[in-house]
């Protein structure tokens, strides 16, 4: 300790300390990293989504978008199946701090498919995908937005169901992990299984099950 106190004395020492803080702060990703955690702990519970008018069909829309290896794909071939999709920035740290719960989510909810699309350009977008931290299906908008989806905020997040219908939103982070969040969505993708069937099943013809279509569950 003795040693550390003469050290700090000596000017070279502190001009030492000094640019080696500011190294750390310019030239690695540490300042973020911070942010991050921070970020994660002010995550929104129970940030429900919210439903949206008359479900607009949005997969038609020649979006394209490609994946962290440069292959483009234009999203209406992910037709089919539900899918919960967040568009994010890399400079956007509450997009970022959502990335651990979106993981979680995932886990207690594996058959909804996750599409995780940034809005910037390659190289950020590239930089980015050098230490994501979290494995997840990313990719980078190539072509413009549909005009029923352009995000006000960062981060912004869209339920779309099978046949590429918007059915809920969230502009903001929120915990995905939270039960909740994961009970409404849950009921929602019931309900929309309930409704595929329902239409492609010439004898089906439940009053309950048509009041369940008509009035998709929000718990």
């Amino acid at each position: 300790m003795q040693q550390l106190k003469q050290l700090w004395q000596k000017q070279w020492f502190k001009n030492a300390v000094f640019f080696s803080f500011l190294a750390i702060a310019f030239f690695t990703d540490l300042p973020r990293w911070i942010q991050v955690q921070y970020a994660e702990f002010g995550l929104e519970q129970r940030g429900k989504m919210e439903q949206v008018k008359q479900s607009p069909e949005v997969l038609n829309y020649d979006l394209r978008v490609e994946d962290v290896n440069g292959v483009v794909t234009p999203w209406n071939d992910w037709k089919g199946e539900p899918m919960l999709v967040t568009f994010w920035a890399s400079w956007c740290i509450p997009c970022l701090a959502e990335f651990g719960s979106f993981a979680q989510l995932h886990e207690a909810l594996p058959e909804l498919q996750l599409r995780m699309i940034n809005l910037e350009d390659r190289a950020a977008f590239q930089h980015y995908m050098k230490s994501p931290g979290e494995l997840l299906p990313f990719y980078r908008q190539v072509t413009p937005l549909p005009p029923n989806i352009n995000p006000s905020a960062l981060p912004a997040t869209y339920l779309i169901d099978a046949e590429g219908k918007l059915i809920l939103k969230r502009n903001g982070a929120a915990d995905w992990s939270d039960p909740t969040v994961i009970d409404q969505l849950r009921a929602y993708l019931e309900n929309l299984s309930t409704c595929t069937s329902y239409h492609h099943t010439e004898e089906a013809s439940s009053t309950a099950t048509e009041k369940a279509c008509r009035l998709p569950r929000c718990s």
